[in-house]
């Protein structure tokens, strides 16, 4: 009997302890449910607002719905409308709801490279109407990759295109741009004599400059001594200057002196110039007359020769 009621008490504390353990496990599950309910947003309160995009693609429910990098709700449900639409239900939380805007956007972005998309709601401005429930909202999908490139393609292909057509004719030999480099290259090389040359005509010139300084300095030295013999006598002159315009003065007065006297001396004589001419007119004769007989005279005819007759030369007219 001892046994017996052993065993009983011994089982009575293990089903104790297994009620509590029960017990506290199912108080740890509800605790979690709640947990997880509330990270969901299971109770929450919500508003319910929606969106029309031309394909579900990258939507699915659950899809969460941010603002300003801050996650405000999630998608809700997706339906497939009659225009083949996609009708999209997000759900908003309501302590969001005031920077929802009647003139807010739906953007689906993807923030990276890798990963899922993300539904973006804009706010609106400030002197928006608010948003309330079952407004529907102007949807705009972000281009993907591939649109991007699509497009910068389809942007970037025609002046590929020109750029080919650039480049091939840069590299046409018989083009513009390689005759004027042939040109550019035989300019300058001409270029290059003609430094050369010029280099050389540049020495020539020098040593001439040289050569024509020594020579500039002598005849400079050669004027200093010139200048200074020139000097030498402007003083001379200007020391005997005084002295010779004194005689020359004199002279002057000496001169003019003789030349009155002169012209006295001819009016004074003036009568007696004709009666002085027919006497020398008469002695002339009287003086040709005894020299004629004198060459006759025998003794004297002998020294005095006879001029001899000389014939004149006429030019002839052949």
């Amino acid at each position: 009997m001892a046994v017996m009621k052993e065993a009983n008490r011994r089982l009575a504390a293990i089903q104790k302890k297994a009620g509590l353990f029960i017990v506290v496990a199912a108080v740890l599950a509800a605790a979690a449910i709640v947990y997880v309910g509330i990270r969901q947003g299971l109770f929450t309160p919500t508003t319910k607002v929606y969106f029309i995009a031309d394909s579900g693609y990258d939507i699915f429910e659950g899809q969460a719905v941010k603002m300003s990098g801050f996650t405000i709700g999630k998608v809700n449900s997706i339906s497939l409308e009659e225009s083949a639409k996609v009708k999209v239900q997000l759900s908003v939380d309501n302590r969001y709801m005031k920077y929802v805007k009647a003139n807010s956007q739906v953007w689906l972005v993807k923030p990276g490279y890798i990963g899922g998309s993300v539904i973006v709601i804009t706010p609106g401005s400030a002197g928006a109407k608010k948003a309330s429930g079952g407004i529907i909202l102007s949807f705009h999908r972000q281009k993907s990759l591939t649109q991007i490139a699509t497009e910068l393609k389809a942007e970037i292909s025609p002046t590929f295109k020109d750029l080919k057509q650039i480049i091939a004719y840069i590299n046409d030999p018989n083009g513009d741009i390689k005759k004027t480099i042939s040109n550019l290259n035989e300019l300058s090389s001409g270029m290059l004599t003609t430094r050369r040359n010029l280099n050389a005509l540049l020495g020539h010139a020098d040593r001439d400059l040289s050569s024509a300084s020594g020579n500039v300095n002598a005849v400079a030295d050669s004027a200093k001594q010139t200048l200074a013999s020139t000097d030498a006598l402007i003083k001379r002159v200007d020391s005997k200057l005084p002295a010779l315009l004194d005689k020359a003065g004199k002279s002057l007065d000496n001169v003019q002196k003789t030349t009155e006297d002169l012209r006295k001396a001819t009016e004074q004589s003036a009568p007696r110039i004709p009666q002085l001419i027919d006497k020398a007119s008469g002695i002339a004769d009287d003086t040709r007359e005894l020299t004629g007989a004198l060459k006759k005279t025998w003794p004297l005819r002998l020294y005095i020769k006879q001029p001899k007759e000389k014939k004149i030369k006429v030019d002839s007219f052949e």
